[in-house]
């Protein structure tokens, strides 16, 4: 009896690092790798954003949903793109737990998409794709759109704000 309790015991530890280690590997194949935004960050990004309510926000490879929950909680109507399934799951499951009606998960890939209707848009890829990202927003974006990059600068497009490696673009 007390070999059945150790090993549930030791299942149940051990069980959520393999899924998140599950989390980590399939983001590396369908797109840029899971990295958590540390709340710091998040917090400068909202802020910099200027989010007002009823606004239309778009994180672009969403992962885990936390800037969809905190712009919904702004309370903007926020959507997340994100391609890995396993993270979709994960984000929704975290708008359930924090009751934030106005924050919605999508399993799409953003490359596809079209960001005219936008007024926020936020961003946490890979430094090699910005140039791309940067060339696709300025042709879909309305004028007056504020983008805001965690860490990584778009290449020639200039930041009207910066506070500790966040980007803040908008729109002409």
């Amino acid at each position: 009896m007390g070999e059945i309790i150790l090993l549930s015991l030791i299942i149940l530890l051990v069980l959520p690092f393999f899924f998140f280690a599950l989390f980590v590997m399939l983001a590396s194949f369908t797109g840029a790798p899971f990295v958590i935004s540390k709340q710091k960050k998040v917090k400068t990004m909202i802020q910099l954003a200027q989010i007002k309510p009823g606004e239309k926000v778009i994180d672009l490879g969403s992962g885990s949903g936390i800037i969809v929950v905190s712009a919904a909680q702004q309370g903007a109507q926020a959507y997340g793109f994100e391609i890995n399934p396993f993270l979709v799951l994960f984000a929704k499951l975290r708008i359930l737990l924090s009751n934030t009606k106005n924050a919605h998960i999508v399993m799409r890939n953003f490359w596809k998409e079209d960001y005219k209707d936008f007024d926020v848009i936020t961003i946490y890829t890979l430094p090699w794709s910005m140039k791309r990202l940067e060339k696709k927003l300025k042709k879909e974006c309305k004028s007056g759109t504020r983008i805001v990059s965690n860490t990584f600068p778009f290449p020639t497009w200039k930041a009207e704000k910066e506070k500790n490696g966040i980007y803040m673009y908008i729109k002409k």
